[in-house]
């Protein structure tokens, strides 16, 4: 695994000694192979789908309504996403 995936599962962790925020975005553009790169764009995917929830939770405590639409833009998003994903594994391989 590349030290950039490790780094942040670190941070993910809590271990704020190992985590580098510079350090770990200038290991992600020199990801020594594609399968690395694609490890850490597949952890930072995994962050974002977390942040995404997370405000989908606050605004439908605000607004019922508006959940609806936006849980089929984000599920039909996520759907496209996981074709890609799928695709550029089967490049690496």
């Amino acid at each position: 695994m590349s030290d950039a995936f490790l780094s942040y599962i670190a941070y993910l962790q809590g271990s704020q000694e190992i985590y580098n925020p510079v350090l770990f975005f200038y290991q992600i553009m020199n990801a020594h192979t594609p399968f690395q790169e694609f490890l850490v764009l597949l952890s930072m995917k995994m962050l974002s789908i977390v942040i995404v929830d997370t405000i989908l939770k606050f605004i439908s405590r605000y607004y019922p309504k508006v959940e609806l639409g936006l849980m089929v833009a984000i599920t039909s998003l996520s759907v496209l996403v996981v074709i890609y994903d799928i695709l550029l594994l089967i490049r690496f391989f």
